[in-house]
Formats: C-alpha cells, sequence, structure tokens
C-alpha cells in the first residue's frame, strides 16, 4: 500500500459516515478534494504532459511499436511509481463512488447521487490510462490488434525507457 493510497481510504471512509448526518457537506467535499481535485489533476496529466527533452533522444533507440506505446502511455514509463499509485487511488475513488450513489439516493440527494454516479463510468478508462500493463493484457488476449503489438512491445520498451532514465540519471544528462 503506498503513501497516497491510506489517507486517501481514510478520507473517503470518514467522507462515508459523515454521509450519514451531512449528506451534502460529505458529498460535495468528497466532489471537490476526490473527483476535482485529484482526477482532475490525473486527466490535466495526461492531457498536457510536461514537455520532456528526453523524448527526441530515446525516440533514435525504440522501434515504431515501443515509440507507440510509449507516446500513448508517456506519463506511465516516466514516472511509473506515481501512475500506479494514482491507479489505485482513482480505483478506490471508483469503488467509494458506489457506496455514495446509494446512500445518496437512499437520502433524496438525486443530483450530487447523478454527479458521482458518471464518475463511476469514468475511473475505469483513467485507471487504465494511469497503469495500462493489465488493461493491455486482457485486451490482448481478446484479439485487440492494437492492443497486442503494444503488449507484444512492453517488455523491450520498458528495459530501453529504464535504461535510457537511469543512464540520464547516472551522467546528469541535460
Amino acid at each position: 500500500m503506498g503513501l497516497m493510497y491510506l489517507p486517501c481510504i481514510l478520507v473517503a471512509g470518514g467522507l462515508f459516515v459523515l454521509c450519514f448526518f451531512q449528506p451534502t457537506l460529505a458529498v460535495r467535499t468528497f466532489i471537490v478534494v476526490f473527483i476535482i481535485g485529484l482526477e482532475g489533476f490525473c486527466v490535466i496529466s495526461l492531457l498536457f504532459p510536461r514537455k520532456v527533452p528526453i523524448t527526441s533522444r530515446l525516440a533514435a533507440e525504440l522501434t515504431s511499436d515501443e515509440l507507440d506505446l510509449f507516446n500513448a502511455y508517456k506519463l506511465h514509463f516516466l514516472a511509473p511509481g506515481l501512475t500506479r499509485e494514482l491507479s489505485s487511488v482513482v480505483a478506490m475513488i471508483g469503488l467509494a463512488s458506489y457506496g455514495f450513489v446509494a446512500l445518496l439516493l437512499w437520502k433524496g440527494h438525486y443530483v450530487e447521487a447523478g454527479i458521482i454516479g458518471v464518475n463511476c463510468v469514468l475511473v475505469g478508462p483513467l485507471s487504465h490510462k494511469l497503469s495500462p500493463f493489465n488493461g493491455l493484457k486482457g485486451m490482448a488476449e481478446r484479439g485487440n490488434e492494437i492492443a497486442l503489438r503494444r503488449f507484444d512491445a512492453w517488455d523491450s520498451a520498458w528495459k530501453k525507457v529504464s535504461e535510457f532514465r537511469r543512464r540520464l540519471i547516472e551522467y546528469r544528462v541535460p
């Protein structure tokens, strides 16, 4: 369990208990902190990745399939620990959303339940984009051609990117 996962579980659990007594406060806090804050950060990080100068030098070392995989999941290759952690937290938010939706419908807060219910649908693709390995494996086993090519290129691309990152850190190449 990572450093972000446990505090998020505790906060979401506390908000769920608070939802029994103050549903409006609890749900709006959940929406602001988790859905807008944390998931918004993930979406912005995926849509607008920071400019990384290593990609042009790295592109020369990768095959076309590996480069396609790297470009599709650039954030995962550049910050693998962060993306795995965020993927787990986003999946936890999705599971917590189901509990919130049921409780909010019971309490009669239909608008908030609808907002959080839509989030239940969005967390799956976001979690896959943050940590794609298992999703690619499943799609490749079902016969998806693009996923099969990307999954076949995964190990060699991972080794090349890891080696490249190690050389950058070791030699401090700008």
